[in-house]
């Protein structure tokens, strides 16, 4: 039966895909890569990871979420940080006749296992995009899982 496409049509195709590739890359460096980029090993939220004697302090980057868009809870000395956005922006210009509608959404989960044991009072405060969780080390006799609430500034 063959190709369904003609040979000599094979590098128009190929250099269509090239260009789309190089119009996916400028777009990942535009909006730095993060937003679009989870098929490739990349980890949202960005996280930093700090501890000191007497808790460990978790920072992460969640620009545009709400408290109510982020779920925090442990169980079995493992932090898990998980978060769903919907998001929907429109933009109309009559002189021009379009209308622009962008849809976005954003899901992740994140597991962050700690090697002390932790308190199960776990504080939390979304400011500014930036998500601060504070566990305080101590021994716990129960590993039941217990959810987090955030405070929002």
């Amino acid at each position: 039966m063959g190709n369904l496409i003609p040979r000599r049509h094979h590098r128009v195709f190929e250099e269509f895909i090239d260009h789309m590739r190089g119009l996916e890359n400028w777009m990942d460096s535009f909006v730095g890569g993060d937003l679009l980029t989870f098929d490739k090993g990349v980890k949202f939220p960005k996280i930093n990871v700090r501890e000191n004697s007497k808790e460990y302090i978790i920072e992460a980057a969640v620009p545009g979420m709400h408290k109510d868009d982020i779920r925090i809870s442990v169980e079995n000395n493992v932090l898990y940080l998980a978060g769903k956005m919907q998001k929907q922006s429109m933009v109309e210009n009559e002189d021009a006749d379009y209308v622009l509608k962008e849809l976005s959404h954003r899901s992740f989960e994140r597991a962050i296992p700690f090697k002390d044991k932790i308190k199960h009072n776990i504080n939390a405060k979304l400011k500014g995009g930036m998500l601060i969780i504070k566990a305080i080390k101590e021994e716990v006799k129960s590993n039941k899982k217990e959810n987090i609430e955030i405070i929002e500034e």
